[in-house]
């Protein structure tokens, strides 16, 4: 017995089936391709909100706040990120309302201070320091420190030496205490004697 199959029935079937097999993957790489976009749209989201969000506090933008996430990994870390910075936050109040209160004290008490950094710049001067040496602005070469400030030795014309100045000898780690400092008054021209403590500040290194 032969039978015999017209070869464009045959062949039309298995055409057929290649134009559905290649439809039906086209329609699930596409599936895939949009379930992955949406996939990463959805993690991306809460992690480029939590990378602002920290770009903000780091530039002093409070509140640190982000939104809850449904993705558990992001929203641990997310909690844990809030946790730190509100604890970062409460600490620089408490650092903010120390300084200012420590500067508060310096600025009233009847005593001239200044804060010299390393390298022997007056960074900080309270009321009481700029009235005795009528000096608002602060000097930052420490070679002009006698002169911007009229500092000579006592009972002579010599401006006090910049090495032997007691800030200058605090920076290089001693505690000092001089009374053969004399001070010119802007407005007067005369001088007054003063006694000047001067000690370094350190830190741990």
């Amino acid at each position: 017995i032969v039978t015999v199959v017209p070869r464009s029935d045959f062949m039309g079937a298995i055409q057929d089936n290649v134009y559905q097999t290649v439809l039906l993957c086209a329609i699930a790489l596409m599936s895939t391709v949009g379930f992955g976009l949406w996939l990463a749209y959805k993690i991306l989201k809460p992690i480029k909100a939590l990378n602002k969000a920290s770009q903000d506090f780091a530039a002093d933008d409070l509140p640190f706040v982000t939104q809850p996430t449904a993705i558990q990994e992001v929203e641990s870390l997310r909690q844990t990120f809030q946790h730190m910075t509100q604890r970062l936050d409460e600490s620089f109040q408490d650092l903010k309302a120390s300084e200012q209160r420590f500067a508060t004290l310096l600025e009233n008490v009847p005593i001239g201070i200044g804060v010299l950094n390393p390298k022997g710049q007056v960074v900080w001067a309270n009321s009481m320091f700029k009235q005795l040496h009528g000096q608002d602005t602060l000097e930052s070469d420490p070679s002009r420190l006698s002169q911007t400030y009229r500092l000579y030795r006592a009972n002579t014309d010599d401006l006090y030496p910049i090495d032997q100045l007691p800030a200058m000898r605090a920076l290089r780690g001693e505690t000092v205490r001089v009374d053969d400092i004399e001070i010119e008054a802007a407005n007067t021209g005369k001088r007054f004697p003063v006694e000047v403590n001067a000690a370094p500040v350190r830190d741990p290194s």
